[in-house]
């Protein structure tokens, strides 16, 4: 039962080591604060929610991207055929030749302030895509295109991604050669676009026109990549950071999933999403396992709609995975993306766009923009106990946090980018905030948490008892449930010597132990008696009590160290042991004369008045039988009266002079059968 208690313990300890946190507001990078994309629809994440918004000077199928600047203020937004600026007004020189049903994305160029690499794609012929750039100056004022239409690689598929290089300054630019396997990395540093590539051999050869289709997205923190095709070819990558090399992970084609096309990570990459436009399905995949056959044993398909289809997929800065849908004004969203579905949230009629289509596609960003904390965990929430608080999703982002909480009765005890370890000293609710710098921008991360007050378990202090004593814990129901050691839930708990006990105290996930010792002191006593009363041979009881230092007789208020019992009746003693314990014990005294037997070992049944039967003469009165047998060992008599007399007949006729046995039995003084066999001589 202890071991039992100590496992319960540790059971209920994880299982409770969770905080409640109400978000307030989300902390993001500015750069992908503001989505402009589809059918004049658009998505403001400033105010830390998604609020949709209207514009109407460009349409995209598909392609889209936008940036900001570090304060969040919408520098440009882009379909690849023209470019707008804030005031959406198009650019100086933005006639691109371009395609908006082809990737886009824009990158900034980290050697000059103000300065930004477009890059997009356009259908040349039939079946070659070109991955052309352009140069844009936000110097100028309204902004304008320096240089435009640079083809940097022909014969492309339609796959377009971006991260940050490991050094956080500089970035990388990935795409993937057609009827080949070559994915083409171009570093884009303080001298600019680098148009000499890293070349990596990867995954399956992407041949045929339609094998042109599919999406290509990193991780959020970039060293993870997906890459879907046309075919069901769905492959995991790793991305190296520093040099640009794209390395198989894991061959996930036997999903089976019918022409896959949008595909993305949950942002600690623990599911993966995929969608099939054509099929119109949306499936989760658990990569937890990391083993190919448990991974597509766990896929689940989460939706599938009539018409329209699945298209792009994006996280957002509200930690929300969004998912286009061609044909409708509102995104499908999956609310919390690292979790299994259903308990991921998802919901086929999200944010509304206030009439606007988002087609099939959502706007591309630089990936690791979105490595960022939305929301704050804790491993504990109760009141006095050292809390540490986390911003999750872990990031690589954050330059410096700088932690506060209201009110500031809270003790910030130690503090770093990630984390803080906190003391909430009273139950109640607090604020938490977290001011985060990035290398580009600052923002503040808000959350209450609600502090339960932890119980005091309190049995007092161990201590003794005498033998045979008690007292009983009465704990207080208002201070939450509690369960003892024995199993016991019950609120009062019987306290007798010779035990340990521990409690556990539970009130809203916050808990507290204590463990009472209760030692015996000293040994009880015992009352002893020996012999046994027969008053009528003066046979007499002795009684001694045991453990004893001193005692007192009740019958004759006699403190003797015995006493001589001649009658019977109820004998009591009251004695104290060595250790001033008290005690009381009783014992009735009745009288036990021993059984006495005459058998006689011969009579004479001729009618002369003198000794005509046999008869066994006891002293006292006893149960039994009594069984006489003939030579041969026939029965002549038996009764259930062991003192029951013979008068030498049997069935109505005398029996012969002779030799016979007897056979006694009977109940002794102390209630055990006794057996007894005689000859006796009948003579006439």
């Amino acid at each position: 039962m202890f071991l039992f208690f100590i496992y319960y313990l540790y059971v209920m300890k994880k299982a409770l080591l969770l905080l409640l946190f109400l978000s307030q507001a989300v902390s993001a990078q500015f750069q992908v604060k503001q989505w402009y994309f589809g059918a004049q629809a658009g998505i403001d994440f400033t105010a830390g929610t998604a609020t949709a918004f209207n514009y109407y000077s460009m349409y995209s199928a598909n392609g889209s991207t936008a940036m900001s600047d570090c304060d969040g203020n919408l520098l440009f937004y882009s379909n690849g055929e023209g470019i707008l600026n804030a005031q959406h007004q198009h650019l100086l020189n933005d006639s691109l030749d371009g395609s908006s049903s082809l990737p886009v994305i824009a990158v900034p160029h980290p050697g000059q302030q103000d300065h930004y690499y477009l890059f997009y794609m356009k259908l040349v012929g039939v079946d070659s895509i070109n991955l052309k750039y352009a140069v844009i100056d936000m110097n100028y004022p309204g902004g304008k295109v320096v240089t435009k239409n640079t083809v940097l690689l022909s014969f492309v598929c339609e796959k377009l991604s971006a991260v940050q290089h490991e050094n956080k300054q500089d970035f990388w630019l990935l795409t993937h050669k057609w009827n080949s396997d070559e994915y083409y990395a171009f570093l884009i540093d303080q001298n600019g676009l680098s148009t000499s590539s890293v070349i990596s051999h990867a995954g399956p050869v992407a041949a045929g026109a339609n094998n042109r289709k599919g999406s290509m997205e990193f991780a959020v923190n970039g060293r993870k990549l997906v890459s879907v095709f046309d075919n069901g070819f769905i492959g995991t990558y790793h991305f190296n950071r520093n040099n640009g090399q794209v390395i198989a992970e894991m061959d996930l084609s036997t999903l089976n999933i019918q022409h896959p096309y949008g595909a993305s990570f949950s942002p600690s990459m623990k599911m993966l999403y995929i969608a099939s436009l054509s099929n119109s399905d949306l499936y989760q995949v658990d990569l937890t396992s990391g083993n190919v056959n448990t991974i597509v044993a766990s896929k689940v398909l989460m939706d599938h709609i009539v018409s329209g289809g699945f298209g792009e997929m994006q996280p957002a800065l509200d930690g929300k995975l969004y998912i286009a849908i061609g044909i409708g004004t509102r995104p499908a969203e999956i609310v919390k993306p690292d979790e299994k579905f259903p308990g991921c949230g998802y919901n086929r009629y999200g944010i509304f766009l206030n009439g606007n289509s988002c087609n099939i596609g959502l706007p591309n960003f630089v990936q690791t923009w979105f490595d960022v904390p939305s929301f704050m965990t804790a491993d504990q929430h109760c009141s006095g106990e050292n809390t540490i608080v986390r911003l999750e999703p872990a990031s690589e982002q954050l330059i410096l946090t700088e932690w506060f909480v209201d009110p500031p009765s809270a003790t910030i005890l130690n503090s770093n980018n990630e984390e803080a370890e906190i003391v909430f000293e009273e139950e109640g609710t607090y604020m938490v905030h977290a001011l985060v710098h990035y290398s580009c921008g600052t923002d503040t991360i808000v959350d209450s948490v609600i502090i339960s007050a932890t119980p005091i378990a309190d049995l007092g202090n161990d201590t003794s008892l005498c033998p045979g004593n008690s007292y009983t814990i009465n704990i207080d129901t208002s201070v939450g449930s509690v369960i003892w050691s024995d199993g016991s839930v019950l609120y009062t708990h019987l306290i007798e010597p010779g035990n340990t006990y521990s409690v556990l105290i539970s009130n809203n996930g916050c808990e507290d132990t204590d463990e009472l010792i209760v030692e015996e002191n000293g040994s009880g006593i015992q009352l002893q008696k020996e012999g046994a009363l027969c008053s009528d041979y003066h046979h007499y009881v002795t009684l001694t009590v045991s453990n004893a230092a001193q005692q007192l007789w009740m019958t004759n208020m006699d403190s003797a160290s015995m006493l001589l019992v001649k009658e019977s009746g109820l004998y009591t003693v009251t004695a104290m042991n060595d250790v001033g314990c008290s005690f009381t014990d009783s014992i009735y005294i009745e009288e036990s004369c021993p059984v006495i037997i005459n058998v006689p070992n011969s009579f004479t049944p001729n009618n002369d008045g003198v000794n005509d039967r046999f008869q066994c003469i006891f002293n006292r009165a006893t149960t039994g039988s009594l069984t006489i047998f003939n030579r041969s060992g026939r029965v002549v008599f038996n009764s259930s009266d062991p003192g029951a007399a013979w008068d030498g007949s049997y069935d109505s006729s005398k029996c012969p002079e002779g030799v016979y046995g007897c056979l006694i039995e009977y109940t002794d003084e102390a209630q055990v059968v006794q057996r007894l066999q005689n000859w006796i001589v009948l003579l006439r």
